[in-house]
């Protein structure tokens, strides 16, 4: 029987200029439905799981047409909550050279994510019966979507299901007068989790201590008491990902980047680190796994994490392919 994994989290419109053009130049947009939860379901759902969101999504044209996304990526939308007019988007301006690339966030504290009044019964059943509960930080964003990922983390936690959280800090969307009240917030939802996705600096905002990787994040996963900690770090033209489990830091090797569309490379790195985790794989395995997927998913345009399992191998072992028939 396949695993279940569910997941509560915003849905997003992107909104891109084609052709490494600007705001200012563009005249067209390429635009999808996004998210973190929407990415890493559709990589499990690619990987071989059972996958359900659950969220809020406009009672409209656009909500329908997102959940209409959501199915064609394996995502069961059975659970959704269709209220309010807003669906929260940002618009993505691609870089290059030295030319950054710039994210810009649309509505999204006045989306129907934000502003549904959920309710949760039902939810709680789809949580207490799957195999992992994953949220993300955005969840935060205001307390109505805080509580709620809480109460659905209280009850993976009553039903011994292992609890995902992605940090996912957005600084730009949060207020300055309220950040010791965001890190309470964190600091009650990492005391919940028993997975975490984070950095170094993740660990430096919430605990104040400075050191190497090695240390800081060590000492992260034994104040919360974590199962495990993971996490990426990049070099100029490669990647390197990380794992903490019973004190223990292992890395896996470096591997080099080829970036077609960096938005959701983090994504593809926890999707092939969850299967490692599910699949009961051992620590340095789930790493390697993880850094692997997270590789092939920056090869790929558009934030949803579209990897299998054959190319995340073939990686691995070093076996290259250049023309598949």
């Amino acid at each position: 029987m396949k695993k279940k994994i569910v997941a509560f989290g915003e849905v997003m419109m992107r909104l891109a200029p084609p052709m490494y053009t600007t705001l200012q130049q563009a005249q067209t947009f390429d635009f999808m439905f996004t998210g973190t939860g929407v990415n890493v379901l559709a990589g499990l759902y690619g990987l071989g799981f059972e996958t359900t969101l659950l969220t809020a999504l406009p009672d409209n044209n656009v909500g329908y047409a997102a959940a209409s996304h959501l199915r064609r990526l394996g995502i069961k939308d059975s659970y959704i909550d269709f209220s309010g007019n807003h669906l929260g988007s940002y618009v993505i301006e691609f870089g290059a050279g030295a030319r950054s690339s710039q994210v810009t966030y649309l509505n999204r504290t006045e989306s129907s994510f934000a502003k549904a009044n959920y309710q949760l019964e039902n939810w709680e059943s789809v949580v207490a019966n799957a195999d992992m509960l994953h949220i993300c930080g955005i969840s935060l964003i205001n307390e109505n979507t805080y509580n709620t990922a809480l109460r659905l983390m209280d009850t993976a936690k009553d039903h011994h299901v292992p609890v995902v959280f992605d940090s996912n800090f957005r600084p730009s969307l949060w207020q300055d007068d309220r950040m010791h009240l965001y890190k309470e917030m964190y600091e009650a939802m990492l005391k919940r989790a028993d997975i975490v996705f984070a950095g170094p600096r993740d660990v430096v905002k919430l605990l104040g201590i400075d050191g190497d990787s090695a240390t800081l994040m060590q000492a992260f996963q034994k104040h919360y008491a974590l199962e495990y900690v993971l996490g990426t770090e990049r070099f100029e033209q490669s990647i390197q990902g990380f794992i903490v489990s019973n004190d223990a830091y292992n890395v896996s090797d470096r591997y080099p980047l080829t970036i077609i569309d960096r938005i959701g490379g983090g994504d593809g790195f926890a999707v092939g680190a969850l299967t490692g985790i599910l699949e009961g794989k051992a620590p340095e395995d789930i790493v390697t796994y993880g850094v692997a997927s997270g590789v092939l998913a920056h090869t790929v345009y558009g934030d949803a994490v579209l990897v299998n399992r054959i190319d995340i191998e073939n990686l691995i072992q070093g076996v290259k392919i250049d023309l598949k028939r």
